[in-house]
C-alpha cells in the first residue's frame, strides 16, 4: 500500500475510533438519570451511580498516561497532571463507597479531611495542567517569580472577598463552623482560578486555533470549575443531616465534564501529527504599567482591612484565621519588593552582558572603549585595544555541532575573564570574536597579557576531537593612531595578519604592514560585493517572474537594515540582515503558478505555500553557495510562539536575522499597494505589529520596529510642517 493510501486508511480508522468512543456517553447518561430518579435508596442507589460516574474518570487516568508517553515537554506535564487529578477523584469515589459500606450508611461528614485533602490535591493538579496548557511567556526568571507572587496576592485578596461576601454569609445560615466557612471559600477560589485559566486560553486563541482535544479539555475544565465554585451551595444541602451520599443533576453535569476529558485523551491518541501546546501571550492589560502598581496597593489595603477585622472579632477561630491571612499577604508584599529589586538588577545586567559567556556585550564594550579612549586623549595616557578571534571556528562548529561550539565559547569567556585584571575590560564582540580594552597600557604590555591568554586557551580549552586556538591583533593610542575608528581598524588588521601568518599567535600593529591591511580590506569588499551581487540577481529574477511583488524584497531589505542599526548590531550583522531580507522570498522562483495563487488562501493551502517557498529557498541558496544566509531565509516564516513553518522553531531558536525580516516583511505587505488596492495605513499596520508581539514576532524586535517607524513618521511630519511654514512666510 502506498503512503497516501496508508495515511488515508489510518485517518479513517482514527475517525472511527473517535465516533465509537462517543457512543457510550448518551447511554451511560441515560442509565444514570434513570437510577437518579428511581425509587432505589441506600447502597442499591449509590453503587450504580458511582459505577457510571467512575467510568470516564478511570478511563481518563489510563488514557492520560498513554498520552503522556506519546508527548514531551509542557504537553507531557499536561497529561501527567490530568492523570494525577483523575486518580485523586477516583480514589475519593472509591473511599466514599467504602465509607458507606463499612463505616456509616449516612456517609462521611460534610467536612471530612480525607476527602478534602484529596480534593485539594486534585484541584492543584487541575491548576497545574492549566498552567502547562497556557505556558505564559516571559523568559526572565525574576519576572516569572514576580508574576507568581502577584498571582498569589490576587488569589488571597479574592479569597478574602469570597469568604466575606459568599461562603461565610451563605454557610452561616446553617451554623457552619469557621473551619467549614474557610474551606467553603477555598473551593470557589480554586474554581475561579480554573475558570480564568480555561477561559483565558479560549480568549487567547479565539477557540478556532485549538485542536479538538485541546478544546475538549478546556470545555471540561470549565464544567469542573463551575461545579467547584458551587461547593458552598452543596454544603447547605447536606449540613442538616451530615449525609453526603446523595447524587443530583449537578453530578450528571460533572459526569459530562469527565467524559469530555476522557475524549480529549482519545482525540490526542488518534492525532495524526506531532503537536505542541501553544503558549498563551499575556493579555494587553497585564503589560500596562499601572497593573504592577495596582497589585501591591491592593495587597496593602487588604492587610489593613484584615487587621481591622481581626481586632473587631471576638471569635478565636476567626481571630487566628485573619492573623494567618495578614501574615501571608505581608510575606507576599515583602517577597515581591525583593524580587522587583532583583529583577531590576538582572535587567540592568542583561542589557550589558552577553547571555552565553557572561562577558560585556558588543554595545556595552563599545561604550567602554569610547569612554577609555576619550579619557586617554584628555589626560595624555596610553590605551591599547586587542581583538581576538577563534581560529577556524566555523570548521569546529560544522564538525562537532553548535552545542559543542557554545560550550567552547563559554569556556573561552571564562579564561578571558580570569586572565584580565587591573582595570582591563574584556567583552564579546560577535560570534567567535572578542575584544580587550587595556587602559593605561601600551601595545607591549597588552601583548604580554594576550600571549598568556593564547597559551592558556591552547592548553586548557581543548576538545577531545581537536584543539582550539585563538589569534589576537593589537593596536594602541597614541602610538599607532589618535582616531578611535582607525584604532579599531588597525587592531582588526593586525588580527588579520596573525591569521594569515599561521594563527594561534599575537601580532602588534606595525606601520610596515599597512599594505597588507589595505589588501585585506580590498578582499573583504570584493567578497561582500560578490555576495551582494548574487543576492540582487536572484531578487531581480524573482521580481521578473512576479511583477506584483516588484521591489518588495528591496523595501524589506532597506527597513531591515535600518532596524538592525537601531538594534545596535555590528556592521557585519547589519550587512547579513540586509542580504537575508533581499533573499527571503527567493524560493518563490521555483513555485508553480497554482501554488502562488494558493498564497491568497488560508488554511492548509496557505500553510503549504509557506512551507514550499521557504524549503525551496533553502535548496536554491545551498546550491548557489550562499550558505551564510540559508538558516535565516528558511526560518523567516517561523513564529515566536512556535506555530510557524517550516520547522516550528520557538522564541530565540529562530535566527535573529529571520526575526528581524519577519517584522519588516509583515509591515511591508500590510502597507504596500497591490492589485487589490487594500494597503493599510502605517499607524494601523504598527498596531498589528504590536498585537503580534510575543505571538508572531519577537517582542523586543517588534517594539524596536514600532519605535523606529513611529519616529521616522514623526520626523517626517515635523519636517513637512517646517517646509509649509517657510513657504507661508
Amino acid at each position: 500500500m502506498d503512503s497516501p493510501s496508508r495515511a488515508l486508511t489510518t485517518s479513517g480508522i482514527n475517525r472511527g475510533i473517535r465516533r465509537i468512543a462517543w457512543v457510550p456517553a448518551p447511554l451511560l447518561a441515560g442509565i444514570y438519570a434513570a437510577v437518579l430518579f428511581s425509587q432505589l435508596s441506600g447502597m442499591n442507589r449509590l453503587a450504580p451511580l458511582e459505577a457510571i460516574y467512575l467510568v470516564p474518570i478511570v478511563a481518563s487516568v489510563v488514557l492520560s498516561i498513554l498520552a503522556s508517553l506519546r508527548s514531551s515537554g509542557a504537553e507531557r506535564m499536561f497529561w501527567v497532571f490530568l492523570a494525577a487529578a483523575n486518580l485523586m477523584l477516583a480514589f475519593c469515589e472509591f473511599l466514599l463507597l467504602w465509607w458507606v459500606g463499612f463505616i456509616s450508611p449516612a456517609g462521611p461528614p460534610a467536612i471530612s479531611w480525607p476527602f478534602q485533602g484529596l480534593h485539594v490535591v486534585a484541584v492543584m493538579c487541575f491548576l497545574g495542567l492549566v498552567l502547562a496548557m497556557t505556558r505564559l511567556q516571559d523568559g526572565r526568571r525574576p519576572a516569572r517569580i514576580r508574576f507568581a507572587l502577584d498571582a498569589a496576592a490576587v488569589a488571597v485578596l479574592i479569597y478574602v472577598v469570597l469568604l466575606g461576601l459568599y461562603a461565610h454569609p451563605l454557610m452561616s445560615t446553617v451554623a457552619a463552623p469557621a473551619s467549614a466557612a474557610l474551606v467553603g471559600a477555598a473551593y470557589p477560589l480554586a474554581g475561579l482560578l480554573l475558570l480564568f485559566g480555561a477561559l483565558g486560553n479560549l480568549a487567547g486563541f479565539k477557540f478556532v486555533r485549538w485542536r479538538s482535544w485541546e478544546a475538549l479539555a478546556v470545555g471540561a475544565i470549565v464544567v469542573y470549575a463551575i461545579a467547584v465554585c458551587l461547593w458552598p451551595v452543596w454544603y447547605l444541602s447536606v449540613a442538616e443531616t451530615t449525609r453526603n451520599v446523595s447524587r443530583g443533576v449537578l453530578d450528571l453535569v460533572q459526569f459530562g465534564g469527565h467524559y469530555m476529558l476522557m475524549m480529549a485523551a482519545v482525540y490526542r491518541l488518534t492525532e495524526k501529527e506531532k503537536v505542541h501546546l501553544r503558549p498563551l501571550p499575556l493579555p494587553a492589560f497585564a503589560r500596562r504599567p499601572w497593573v504592577s502598581v495596582l497589585v501591591p496597593i491592593a495587597s496593602v489595603l487588604g492587610i489593613l482591612a484584615l487587621a481591622a477585622a481581626r481586632l473587631q472579632t471576638s471569635d478565636s477561630q476567626w481571630f487566628r484565621a485573619y492573623g494567618v491571612l495578614v501574615v501571608i499577604l505581608l510575606a507576599l508584599v515583602l517577597a515581591r519588593s525583593l524580587l522587583v529589586a532583583l529583577e531590576h538588577s538582572v535587567l540592568a545586567r542583561e542589557t550589558v552582558t552577553d547571555p552565553l559567556t557572561g562577558l560585556p556585550n558588543h554595545s556595552y564594550l563599545r561604550a567602554i572603549l569610547t569612554r577609555e579612549f576619550d579619557d586617554a586623549r584628555v589626560y595624555g595616557e596610553e590605551m591599547a585595544l586587542a581583538v581576538l578571534d577563534i581560529d577556524d571556528f566555523h570548521v569546529y562548529n560544522e564538525r562537532l555541532g553548535y552545542e559543542a561550539g557554545d560550550r567552547t565559547l563559554k569556556h573561552i569567556g571564562e579564561v578571558l575573564q580570569a586572565a584580565t585584571n587591573d582595570g582591563t575590560i574584556v567583552g564579546r564582540v560577535d560570534g567567535d570574536r572578542f575584544a580587550i580594552v587595556f587602559p593605561l597600557k601600551g601595545s607591549s604590555a597588552a601583548a604580554v597579557c594576550c600571549q598568556q591568554i593564547v597559551d592558556k586557551i591552547e592548553i586548557l580549552v581543548a576538545s577531545s576531537d581537536g584543539e582550539v586556538s585563538i589569534s589576537a591583533g593589537i593596536a594602541s593610542f597614541p602610538r599607532d593612531t589618535e582616531d578611535l575608528e582607525e584604532l579599531k581598524h588597525l587592531a582588526e588588521g593586525a588580527l588579520y595578519h596573525a591569521k594569515r601568518s599561521g594563527k594561534n599567535r599575537v601580532i602588534i600593529y606595525e606601520p610596515n604592514r599597512l599594505q597588507d591591511l589595505t589588501v585585506k580590506d580590498t578582499m573583504d569588499r570584493m567578497q561582500r560585493q560578490s555576495f551582494l551581487s548574487s543576492a540582487k540577481a536572484l531578487t531581480a529574477a524573482l521580481e521578473a517572474r512576479y511583477p506584483s511583488s516588484q521591489f518588495h524584497s528591496r523595501r524589506v531589505a532597506e527597513s531591515a537594515r535600518r532596524l538592525a542599526v537601531q538594534l545596535g548590531l555590528s556592521d557585519e550583522r547589519v550587512w547579513l540582515v540586509e542580504v537575508v531580507a533581499l533573499l527571503h522570498d527567493v524560493g518563490k522562483i521555483s513555485l508553480p503558478d497554482t501554488m502562488m495563487n494558493a498564497a491568497r488562501l488560508v488554511g492548509d493551502f496557505g500553510r503549504e505555500y509557506v512551507r514550499q517557498h521557504t524549503e525551496r529557498g533553502h535548496d536554491i541558496l545551498v546550491s548557489a553557495g550562499l550558505s551564510d544566509v540559508v538558516p535565516s531565509v528558511r526560518s523567516h516564516h517561523e513564529r515566536w510562539d512556535g506555530t510557524g513553518l517550516p520547522d516550528g522553531l520557538v522564541g530565540e531558536e529562530i535566527p535573529l536575522e529571520a526575526r528581524i525580516v519577519a517584522v519588516c516583511n509583515a509591515y511591508e505587505w500590510m502597507t504596500s499597494d497591490r492589485e487589490s488596492g487594500d494597503a493599510m495605513a502605517w499607524n494601523f499596520a504598527l498596531c498589528e505589529i504590536e498585537k503580534g508581539a510575543g505571538l508572531r514576532f519577537d517582542p523586543a524586535i517588534a517594539a524596536a520596529f514600532v519605535r523606529m517607524v513611529s519616529g521616522e513618521h514623526a520626523h517626517a511630519e515635523t519636517s513637512d510642517q517646517g517646509v509649509l511654514s517657510a513657504a507661508i512666510r
